[in-house]
């Protein structure tokens, strides 16, 4: 059975739904509002009891002014709010849910400035973090600390001079992942979820910064992945528009038009 996200952080999940309802009752109705609301909610103490769980939550939430904190929030609600989750199986709803925090653990965006290789990095810290939970982990802490410092490290740069995830570290990524966490185990597929959160386009005008070739999807996103991290991918977008309607239904269907590619690539 997979560890559940309440057994460590019990508030959670169920201020998520607080905010659930409070969307879908429209006495929520505005960004500020919305900012407002989460990070009151996140009190000192509570920060405190995430960074026990989620290393390095802390200061995730400082960057920039709060924003990292009120997005993995929001991608919260808007998993609980989406059909597609619904439909998960238990132990598949509590692997994105791990993921959905995790995500972003390393991001240290920059008013202005996007952090492209947090994925790697939040990869990295997830990797070490999740034995902890009482997920199974193969090997010994000094060879989980040697991946999590590959994977934590596989950055280049691309055409802009901008620091990238190095995509060509993957097999070596890979190989680690498979011998220390399994595959499709539900360690692995935690790791995995996070590692590959930004390397499908999935809005056309919001390309990653390293997108996976078709080849490197059908090695890299197996069956037992794809309808996890697919409903990552559409809770995430969802929680970047939760109050522009027109651009929700549109990342929504372009998310939905992707993934039914992927799925065909990899069938």
């Amino acid at each position: 059975m997979v560890p559940r996200l309440e057994g460590h952080l019990p508030e959670l999940l169920p201020f998520a739904r607080e905010l659930a309802d409070a969307y879908h009752r429209e006495t929520i109705t505005t960004w500020e509002a919305w900012h407002e609301r989460i990070s009151l909610w996140w009190t000192p103490e509570r920060l405190e009891t995430a960074d026990r769980v989620i290393p390095g939550w802390r200061l995730m939430a400082t960057h920039p002014f709060g924003s990292n904190l009120v997005h993995v929030t929001s991608v919260v609600v808007a998993l609980l709010m989406l059909p597609e989750y619904a439909e998960l199986t238990p132990d598949q709803q509590r692997l994105v849910e791990w993921i959905v925090i995790f995500h972003d653990v390393a991001k240290r965006r920059q008013l202005g400035v996007r952090d492209h290789v947090h994925t790697f990095r939040s990869a990295a810290i997830t990797g070490g973090a999740l034995s902890a939970l009482g997920f199974p982990v193969n090997g010994d802490d000094e060879a989980v600390l040697r991946w999590s410092r590959l994977t934590y490290d596989a950055a280049t740069t691309n055409a802009k001079g901008e620091p990238i995830p190095d995509n060509a570290q993957l097999p070596a990524i890979t190989d680690g992942i498979r011998a220390l966490f399994g595959w499709d185990t539900s360690t692995g597929l935690i790791v995995r979820g996070v590692l590959h959160h930004q390397t499908i386009t999935n809005v056309e005008d919001d390309p990653q910064a390293a997108e996976l070739t078709p080849d490197e999807i059908r090695r890299y996103i197996s069956p037992a992945l794809l309808p996890i991290l697919r409903v990552f991918y559409l809770a995430d977008c969802d929680a970047w528009v939760l109050f522009d309607l027109d651009n929700r239904s549109q990342w929504r269907q372009s998310t939905l038009n992707v993934f039914a590619a992927v799925a065909r690539l990899i069938a």
